[in-house]
């Protein structure tokens, strides 16, 4: 039987006055990549802030990796990446990297060589990240994530503004990630054709819900439309057009 690395059920979270997420119901499997696809202001970032532990639920479960009452210890096993990198722009991606080992007590050499040597970022690892375009501004957001051995990453929109090749350099890494590590990776963005080839599984939120999820076959061409979900139906369809949900 598999595992889930998140089982999320009526999650609420709202700020000032304002509901970000109303329902929050989610079930990620381990070892997958999932895909939640939703629209400007429909809650995926707030809802990545709850399952990151960056804020609290005020309703709802929340289970992480098995555990319904999660700790720093299930927290430690996620790694969060945001569309904003939050490194130090004046210093390189070497010292970036080391710092961050140094904070999770996991500096070795090699591990920091390995990060750089995966997102492809060795030749340019003693530039000041403020030289930096923004793909590379996002793989080193990738490399700095994968410091501290997660189980599982969170990765918030960074795709959103990049080109074609360049999302395409940043799955592939992602995929790498998944199959060398092991990880549940978990993707947020606007756009349904940006992730085509990599998602296991997606899911599709608007309005502060998660209104359907389902495995990546059913996106497939060799059902019949009538047995598939209505949400099923859209998501296909905008992914023929390449249009965002």
């Amino acid at each position: 039987m598999q595992k889930n690395a998140i089982v999320a059920q009526q999650l609420y979270y709202s700020r000032y006055g304002k509901v970000m997420v109303r329902n929050g119901n989610l079930v990620v499997p381990e070892q997958e990549i999932y895909v939640l696809v939703g629209p400007d202001g429909c809650g995926k970032t707030s809802l990545v802030h709850l399952l990151s532990g960056m804020e609290k639920p005020q309703r709802g479960i929340l289970a992480l990796f098995g555990n319904p009452e999660p700790s720093m210890q299930e927290y430690r096993k996620i790694g969060t990446i945001f569309e904003k990198g939050g490194f130090y722009d004046t210093m390189s991606a070497k010292a970036n990297l080391k710092m961050k080992a140094l904070a999770f007590g996991n500096y070795k050499k090699e591990l920091i060589q390995a990060a750089l040597r995966i997102t492809g970022l060795e030749k340019i690892a003693r530039k000041r990240i403020k030289s930096y375009s923004n793909a590379e501004k996002v793989k080193l957001a990738l490399a700095m994530a994968i410091i501290g051995s997660p189980k599982m990453l969170l990765v918030d929109e960074v795709l959103d503004g990049l080109s074609k090749e360049e999302k395409n350099d940043i799955l592939r890494i992602l995929k790498g990630f998944q199959k060398k590590y092991k990880m549940t990776i978990l993707i947020t963005s606007r756009e349904m054709d940006s992730v085509q080839g990599i998602a296991t599984w997606y899911g599709i939120m608007e309005k502060g819900s998660v209104i359907s999820q389902f495995p990546a076959q059913e996106l497939g061409n060799n059902q019949e439309e009538a047995e598939i979900p209505e949400e099923i139906q859209k998501a296909k369809k905008m992914k023929k057009r390449g249009k965002r949900l």
